[in-house]
Parts: C-alpha cells; sequence; structure tokens
C-alpha cells in the first residue's frame, strides 16, 4: 500500500485512537452503573439466601418442638383470607392456653380452606411454655428447601456478574487494542431495537482476515466500512468502534 492509500484509509480515524499505546481511558456513567448494579445483585443475592436460611431453620425447630412437647386446645376461626398473587389461603383464629386467650394467623391448604367458616371449631397445638408458637394440629405449613438457599442467590449473583462480564473485555480492547477499517458482512435482528452486526477486517502487518460480530443498537448496510478494535494477542477478540455498549471512553 502507498503512502497516498495509507492516509485514505486513515483519515477519518477518530482522533482518540491517533495517541500512543497504551490509551487512557475512563470509565463512563453506564459502566460504573453496571458495577453498581452487579455489586447490589451479588450483595441482596447473598443477604436473601441468608435470611432464607434463617427461615428454614427457625421453621423446622418449631415444628420440631410442637411435634415433640406441643399441646391441644380447642380453637375457633376468626376470619378466611383467600389466596393473592403473593400469598397463599389463610386462616386467623383464637385459641385458650393456660388460662388466657391467644390468637394466630396460618396459611390452610386450599381443600381445608374451603370446607372452614367463620366460628368454626379448629384444634391447635401450642407450646405450653410459650403459647404464642402454635398451629393448627390438622397440617403443618410446608418449610422452604434449604435448596433454594443456593439456588435463589446464585441465579441473583449470576445476574449480577452478567452485567459486568465484558468490561474486562472493553477496557483491554480501549487500552491496547488495535484500529483497522473493517466491513459489515450482515446484520441480525434480536428484537425490536437490538441487533448483532456481522463484520470482517484484516490483521495489520500479516493482512489475515478475521471475522467477528458483536451487538449494536442500529442495523448497517452490508459492505459499508467500520473501525475496528481488536486485541493484538487474540485477534478474534474484538469489536467495532465506537462501542455500542459505552463502558469506556478513550481519552484524546
Amino acid at each position: 500500500m502507498d503512502q497516498e492509500s495509507a492516509l485514505n484509509q486513515t483519515s477519518d480515524l477518530p482522533v482518540e485512537l491517533m495517541g500512543p499505546m497504551p490509551r487512557k481511558v475512563r470509565m463512563t456513567w453506564v459502566g460504573w452503573a453496571n458495577v453498581f448494579l452487579s455489586a447490589f445483585f451479588i450483595i441482596v443475592g447473598v443477604a436473601f439466601g441468608a435470611a432464607l436460611v434463617k427461615k428454614v431453620v427457625h421453621d423446622t425447630a418449631v415444628q420440631d418442638a410442637l411435634r415433640q412437647g406441643g399441646s391441644d386446645s380447642s380453637g375457633q376461626v376468626t376470619s378466611r383470607l383467600a389466596a393473592t398473587r403473593w400469598s397463599g389461603w389463610k386462616v386467623s383464629y383464637t385459641f385458650a392456653a393456660n388460662g388466657a386467650f391467644y390468637s394466630g394467623k396460618s396459611n390452610v391448604p386450599k381443600e381445608t380452606w374451603n370446607r372452614l367458616r367463620q366460628n368454626d371449631s379448629l384444634p391447635i397445638r401450642f407450646l405450653p411454655s410459650d403459647p404464642n408458637v402454635n398451629h393448627p394440629a390438622g397440617w403443618e405449613e410446608p418449610t422452604f428447601s434449604l435448596l433454594w438457599a443456593v439456588v435463589i442467590p446464585a441465579g441473583m449473583a449470576l445476574v449480577g456478574l452478567l452485567l459486568v462480564r465484558r468490561i474486562p473485555f472493553q477496557r483491554r480492547l480501549a487500552v491496547e487494542g488495535i484500529a483497522v477499517r473493517g466491513c459489515v458482512t450482515d446484520w441480525h435482528r434480536r428484537s425490536s431495537a437490538k441487533f448483532t452486526l456481522d463484520y470482517t477486517f484484516r490483521i495489520e502487518n500479516s493482512g489475515q482476515a478475521e471475522t467477528g460480530s458483536c451487538p449494536s443498537d442500529r442495523s448497517r448496510r452490508i459492505g459499508s466500512d467500520v473501525w475496528m478494535l481488536y486485541l493484538p494477542g487474540n485477534p478474534s477478540r474484538s469489536e467495532i468502534y465506537p462501542f455500542n455498549d459505552d463502558l469506556f471512553r478513550i481519552d484524546p
């Protein structure tokens, strides 16, 4: 390639890519938002998992205590609460124990809830040492499986990691990526406002052709020129520049 052709190839090279490498970069507000959201999901997931473990251990201990040392009393249904989106069928009740009246509320199997009416009698099991610990004697509330204490935090942690998975890669591209001219070979619609662009480019020095794809907020005409950044040690890791998900900005 002669000098005039080389100048034409780089005449519209973004000014921030013309400086020496490694380039100076700074994280954008989008990048910081991803970091903070990732930390939020991970922290909340761990906290939720710990709270769930605590609840499972507590509920299991209460059920064991009622089975082994509970006393029985005859209670009375005071109200019935229909199931909602966030809770199941419930009943409220009162019962007498140790010369005083106590109240309680419990989830109820749907079949039992359909049969119960206000003021119906209801057998209650309670702890003599603390009648506030009580439950209808006809059924037990199912406890959460400890498996959920692993699945839910792991799921939230995965969401958090997905938010930051591209940060190290894009930072490396911004700092040390080699800029070359590329060409769009195809595009695919991922959703109403999201696309994937396929492209090809040639490695500097060797001239070997490489292909790749990256997300985009818009389609591009097939055959249109784009600027690419690729990692010198791994040209298969590349992306169209300017970045679609602008996690880092390169200082001019």
